[in-house]
């Protein structure tokens, strides 16, 4: 996931989303830098800037011609998924979050 090159990208700059966000650019620095961004900030992000969310995982949508990628999004989080056992592992992880069991 690469959201501050998208943001590069569409033409801003982290202190202009930022201000548009109205939080610090080192709060949103933080968040554009950890694959555990919630889906609601990069809803907000992909708003200001003119995109998708989806666009912020562009990259790793890339497939390799034996494999597979799946991206998945339940809780307000994303998983992504290059194997049927990463896909397994996230499906029991989000219904450990639905019953309220933390991993």
């Amino acid at each position: 996931m690469d959201i501050q090159k998208v943001i590069k990208e569409k033409g801003f700059t982290q202190n202009q989303v930022a201000d548009a966000l109205g939080v610090t650019k080192s709060s949103l620095s933080q968040s554009v830098h950890n694959d555990n961004t919630s889906v609601k900030m990069m809803r907000r992000i992909a708003d200001i800037i003119g995109c998708r969310v989806g666009d912020f995982f562009a990259d790793e949508m890339t497939v390799e011609e034996e494999g597979m990628v799946a991206l998945v999004s339940a809780h307000g989080r994303f998983w992504r998924c290059a194997s049927t056992s990463e896909l397994r592992k996230a499906a029991d992880e989000i219904d450990a979050l639905g019953k309220g069991v933390s991993q």
